[in-house]
């Protein structure tokens, strides 16, 4: 459904402006800012971003990004807002040749902005942007329009292409660009040495981790020696925590709150497997193609998850891992008791499970696909002004 775009050459260096509203930026997005070639700036926080300058009439500007997207209706109505005309005003000023937008949401709260300072707009869709509900409902009107003025979108799955062009993107305007792991996840390979299984990522819905935890609890007696480290943080972390107490398997579960990618890294090369239950949340949001999956593979470690959005696509069933029906406790502890009693059949997953990812997900091809689309963007928004 989606293009993959690998066939434009840049012609020269873009300035390009990143925006992302998430109240803490994913480290996706930093890939992203890396990724890109040209003079790339990232702003999230337009309060903190705008203290750093010397102008006053910009200091003035107080607001973090993310609540220009306080009102689409009020800005329909009455054109727009205060907030915007200034910061069109410095894209012009700072002259950027185009916009990306991480995120449906800060996509939308951008569109008009970009509509006034004259340049092409770039949005990329994650996940929550086009699956949950009340947002997809948010924002339905100002999406359409939003798919009318880019000349492409980018998606990070095949599922979120679906649901895009059900909301009325245009199937040839779509990219399919996943986000995938660093280099640095390519060049480690999981040693299968430990009876422990990983979880990384946030502690919401769709990632379901109270579901991991019931069915790691089902193996706790037939294994002992087992540990299962479940690393993030997000509403649910408690909760699961307490869930674990009440199971009583809490010697043989940790929750080390948020870790760095080293550490993530550092976990995945011992790891036997990494373990994710991915659902369909109850208010629609649903996951993309999941980075930690991704980068699990890439790192040698086979994955035991859900036939959920796109992760059939990255994770072959019986080959780089296994894969189960999303609310199927029984057999993702099969599965999770399976790889801790043979080691060699995990040790083997993982080897096929990096050859699956530098073949088809190598981190090139997505530093490509960017750069294209951003520079295909600005050579049509120039032509189409001529």
């Amino acid at each position: 459904m989606a293009n993959t775009r690998t066939d434009t050459q840049p012609d020269k260096t873009i300035r390009v402006l990143v925006v992302d509203i998430v109240a803490s930026t994913p480290t996706f997005v930093y890939s992203h800012v890396k990724i890109i070639s040209g003079d790339v700036i990232l702003v999230n926080d337009m309060k903190d971003w705008l203290s750093r300058h010397r102008d006053s009439a910009w200091a003035r500007l107080t607001l973090p990004l993310w609540r220009m997207a306080y009102s689409l209706r009020r800005r329909t109505r009455n054109g727009l807002s205060p907030y915007d005309r200034l910061l069109a005003r410095w894209i012009q000023k700072e002259r950027f040749d185009v916009v990306f937008a991480e995120f449906g949401p800060a996509a939308a709260a951008m569109l008009s902005v970009c509509k006034k300072a004259g340049v092409p707009l770039v949005p990329c869709f994650h996940g929550y942007d086009i699956t949950k509900r009340k947002v997809v409902e948010q924002h339905q009107e100002v999406y359409r329009q939003l798919f009318a003025y880019a000349t492409s979108v980018i998606s990070v799955s095949h599922f979120l292409s679906y649901r895009l062009v059900k909301a009325g993107c245009p199937p040839e305007k779509l990219v399919y660009s996943p986000c995938l792991p660093e280099e640095s996840f390519y060049e480690i390979q999981g040693q299968s040495d430990r009876p422990l299984l990983v979880f990384c990522g946030r502690f919401v819905y769709k990632k379901c981790p109270q579901a991991l935890l019931l069915a790691f609890a089902r193996i706790c007696k037939q294994h002992p020696e087992a540990q299962l480290i479940m690393a993030g943080s997000g509403e649910l972390l408690y909760y699961t925590m307490q869930l674990c107490r009440f199971l009583g398997i809490d010697r043989q579960v940790a929750f080390p709150g948020r870790i760095t990618q080293e550490k993530f890294r550092e976990l995945l090369t011992h790891a036997r497997a990494y373990v994710q239950h991915s659902i369909t949340a109850h208010d629609g949001d649903s996951e993309g193609s999941p980075v930690a999956i991704m980068e699990a593979q890439a790192a040698g470690v086979p994955v035991i998850s859900t036939r959920h959005s796109d992760i059939p696509t990255i994770v072959i069933h019986n080959k780089t891992g296994f894969l189960v029906e999303e609310g199927d406790i029984e057999g993702m502890a099969r599965h999770m008791s399976f790889v801790l009693e043979n080691p060699d059949a995990a040790r083997q997953m993982g080897r096929l499970a990096k050859e699956h990812m530098l073949r088809k997900y190598p981190k090139r091809s997505e530093a490509d696909i960017i750069n294209d689309t951003l520079h295909q963007a600005v050579q049509a928004y120039r032509h189409n002004r001529h």
